[in-house]
Parts: structure tokens; sequence; C-alpha cells
């Protein structure tokens, strides 16, 4: 058997990647159950998982900020509104997710994967 297939092959019963100690608490519940799931135990499909996951805990992060600031950006010289720096980060990484999420075939719409 080749190193490939031995790296893909799912573990023994009960033995789960672990998730990464950056993620919150929730995020680590999502990560257990999408590896199971789908069956992602190759260390390249963990790697994408975690990226994906990592930008979904930033995207809670911004919508606090703006929970807590309010939605409205500040004006600039002219007396235009610009919107506030974290709601074009939430834009960023949710491409970034939802890239990440195609890359492993995971799709959240009614049907699943695909």
């Amino acid at each position: 058997m080749s190193k490939l297939a031995l790296a893909a092959a799912p573990p023994k019963p009960g033995l789960s990647p672990p998730p990464p100690d950056d993620l919150r608490k929730e995020t680590k519940a999502l990560w257990n159950s999408l590896v199971k799931g789908f069956g992602l135990y190759d260390p390249a499909s963990l790697s994408i998982l975690a990226d994906a996951l990592r930008a979904d805990d930033a995207i809670a992060e911004h919508r606090a900020v703006l929970q807590r600031a309010g939605r409205r950006g500040k004006k600039d010289a002219r007396g235009v509104r610009r919107a506030h720096p974290s709601e074009k980060q939430i834009v960023e990484l949710t491409k970034l997710k939802l890239s990440c999420f195609r890359m492993l075939k995971i799709d959240f719409a009614p049907g699943g994967r695909r």
C-alpha cells in the first residue's frame, strides 16, 4: 500500500483528527462533524478545512465588532459615508471560506455534497 493511500485512509474507529487549538468551541464541533460526515482524513483536506473554519471564526469576530461599533461607517473628507473596515473583511473572509468548501466539495445547499 502506498504512503498516499495510508495518509487518506480513515483512522481507526473513534479516532478522528483533532481540531486546531485556535478554533472556537462551536467551530471545533463543526470540524468534528465535517471530518466524520465527509471523510476528510488526508492532510491536504484537513489543512483546507482548518483555513475555512478559521475564516469562519474571523467572520464571527468581525460581526461582533460591527455589532459594537454599529454598521454606519465614518464620513470621509467629502462627507461621504464609507463602509466599516470589518464589513470589507467579512466579504473577503466569506469568499475564502466558500472557496475552501468548494475545494473540499462541501455544499451546504439542500442536496448536500456534489
